[in-house]
């Protein structure tokens, strides 16, 4: 089975000199791709990308980021994703059985 062929993104000179501003400000990738109107995954991609290129680019402090999500859980103000805010609604029941093969 032939994969699909994914569009390209061309990012301008421009466009990584903000990623890079961004990301070691300490920016999120949601932010950070909202700012430069790219998806959320070509940021990351290109972050990885970039890194592989040499660039000094450094991982998050994962302890911190861990701290910081436990904190906002405790505190009850939990952060709504963009999925949480598209879908409104019941599971309907019986969803299981939609994800699953019908097999006679």
């Amino acid at each position: 089975m032939a994969k699909a062929k994914r569009p390209l993104v061309s990012w301008t000179q421009e466009q990584l000199d903000e990623l890079v501003k961004l990301y070691l400000e300490g920016l999120t990738f949601e932010k950070i791709s909202l700012q430069l109107g790219m998806s959320h995954a070509s940021t990351k991609a290109k972050i990885t990308f970039l890194r592989q290129k040499g660039v000094d680019l450094p991982y998050r402090d994962r302890q911190s980021i861990a701290e910081k999500r436990s904190k906002t859980m405790k505190s009850g103000k939990k952060k709504s994703t963009a999925f949480d805010r598209e879908y409104r609604g019941s599971v309907p029941f019986g969803h299981w059985i939609i994800t699953k093969p019908w097999r006679l």
